[in-house]
């Protein structure tokens, strides 16, 4: 994160970015150099309760791929803001430009619009991106991507997204029960703030120090061998065989195999699993 003097001399993206998907993306790439995206903390989504696409941690490592260094503002603070306030604290920092998508609210109970930045527009210059529809005519939003990951289908939600539904993680101690059975699995630390995927084995790949490996991924309880009541996410990460603990690993979501079916036997898990390992590498 950096500091708000930075904003000075800048062409600033505004909003909350939940997914930095292919409307936000339309937006962006309008912002010429030196950019800065300006966002907001974890408690605006808390206040709208919702679950979120990404987390802080994933949309700042987005935002920073298409080239835009990231200020946050706690939300908590400046809830209670005017929108006069807002606008007020806009032009002392003095950026260059300001970009933002028409439904772009501020100010507190959202009393201000996307219009009333043209307030500001004697000094600094604004542009008003209007929302971004795809070929059906149905508008890209963030809610209807979280609704499509809910139910599971990731095509739709990938192809709004602009890129694979992913989640980073810190890879953390399991119960090894996957070893056992000749299947050792990356169980990835997460957060409940995040959209939950539907329980199931997916087809996934996983990034490991930027090299790309071909997986397979387990969203679920593991009700075949020691049930849990806690879903856990659960990645056998294919030619890879080295110790994984305490690093941070990126698994991309690329499509659903299968729902979660408790075995009768581990002779029938393993041969399931045998099955979706030759799905995996069929659709690679």
């Amino acid at each position: 994160m950096i500091d708000p003097s930075a904003l000075c001399g800048r062409d600033v993206a505004i909003g909350f970015f939940d997914g930095v998907h292919i409307g936000h993306r339309r937006l962006l790439e309008k912002a010429n150099d030196p950019k800065l995206c300006l966002t907001f903390s974890l408690d605006l989504a808390k206040r709208k309760k919702c679950q979120l696409i990404d987390t802080p941690k994933e949309k700042e490592m987005l935002l920073n791929r298409l080239g835009f260094p990231v200020l946050s503002l706690d939300f908590s603070l400046i809830r209670s803001w005017s929108k006069d306030e807002f606008l007020h604290w806009l032009r002392e920092r003095k950026p260059r430009r300001i970009l933002v998508g028409e439904d772009f609210r501020f100010g507190k109970g959202r009393e201000g619009n996307a219009r009333d930045l043209l307030s500001l527009s004697d000094e600094i210059e604004v542009t008003i991106v209007p929302l971004f529809a795809t070929v059906d005519g149905i508008k890209v939003s963030s809610t209807r991507i979280r609704t499509l990951l809910t139910k599971g289908l990731l095509d739709e939600a990938n192809s709004l997204l602009g890129y694979p539904y992913f989640m980073l993680g810190e890879v953390i101690h399991g119960r090894g029960n996957g070893h056992k059975i000749g299947f050792p699995t990356a169980n990835i630390k997460t957060t409940s703030a995040k959209v939950a995927l539907p329980t199931g084995v997916y087809r996934t790949s996983t990034i490991i120090d930027g090299k790309v490996f071909p997986s397979m991924t387990n969203v679920g309880k593991h009700p075949t061998i020691d049930p849990t009541k806690r879903r856990s996410v659960e990645t056998n990460i294919l030619d890879f065989d080295s110790d994984l603990y305490g690093k941070t690993i990126e698994v991309r979501f690329h499509g659903f195999l299968r729902p979660q079916i408790k075995f009768s036997s581990l002779d029938e898990l393993k041969k399931q699993l045998f099955r979706d390992r030759k799905e995996s590498t069929r659709l690679y």
